[in-house]
């Protein structure tokens, strides 16, 4: 008996359809058609899946065919062998994709526990690097910004016509990560006429010569 049929033979005997068998397989109805039919032959993969779904041998199947047994374990041997290779090759780029992955979180970790140590290192870090008059380094860099800062907390801000930082009486002390500056600010006021206020402005350091100001403190007016 041909291959072919045997095995409708091992299909029919384990009350299998040929859709249920091709099902099995992954193949279509019509493949299995062919092969009981001897107009084509199961891959060597295949026959060793027919041999293992139907609980017997690929000798079995091949029967006397010695040449086919031959054929057939020479061909599982190189599937075999490739797909160990196959497995093999994704166990490597698997590894190489894990290192990578490893040293890109450790260049991120780098990174963010730069970032958190500078942002955490105290006032005397800038101000040291600006070699001294860190007072005016600070109010030349915020003066503008806080005196807006302070014209937008005035409540009577639609009486003022014009308001500036006085340059020369800035003033600054710090302690750890937060700076202290104070100047003057001068204002010409619609019913006041000139004012002069000294305020007091709190920062938190939270990068190079970077810092969150609140708002501003009046400490008293000046003559």
């Amino acid at each position: 008996m041909a291959l072919g049929g045997r095995i409708r033979n091992c299909r029919q005997n384990a009350g299998m359809s040929q859709e249920y068998l091709a099902e099995l397989l992954g193949v279509s109805r019509q493949a299995v058609t062919k092969w009981e039919a001897d107009r084509s032959a199961p891959n060597t993969e295949n026959l060793f899946k027919l041999a293992e779904i139907f609980g017997t041998t690929v000798d079995m199947l091949l029967d006397s065919d010695e040449s086919a047994k031959q054929s057939a374990e020479q061909n599982y041997f190189l599937y075999k062998t490739e797909e160990e290779k196959k497995k093999a090759d994704k166990g490597r780029k698997t590894k190489k994709y894990i290192g990578i992955a490893l040293a890109v979180a450790l260049i991120f970790g780098c990174i963010i526990g730069s970032i958190i140590y500078i942002r955490n290192l105290p006032v005397d870090y800038d101000a040291g690097a600006c070699g001294g008059g860190y007072a005016a380094f600070v109010f030349d860099k915020y003066s503008e910004e806080l005196t807006k800062k302070y014209y937008n907390g005035m409540t009577d801000a639609s009486d003022i016509s014009s308001v500036k930082a006085v340059s020369g009486t800035q003033k600054a002390q710090w302690e750890d990560q937060t700076l202290f500056l104070q100047f003057d600010i001068q204002y010409k006021h619609s019913t006041q006429g000139v004012v002069t206020q000294r305020v007091r402005f709190i920062g938190q350091r939270t990068w190079f010569d970077t810092y969150d100001w609140s708002g501003a403190i009046v400490e008293g007016d000046q003559e």
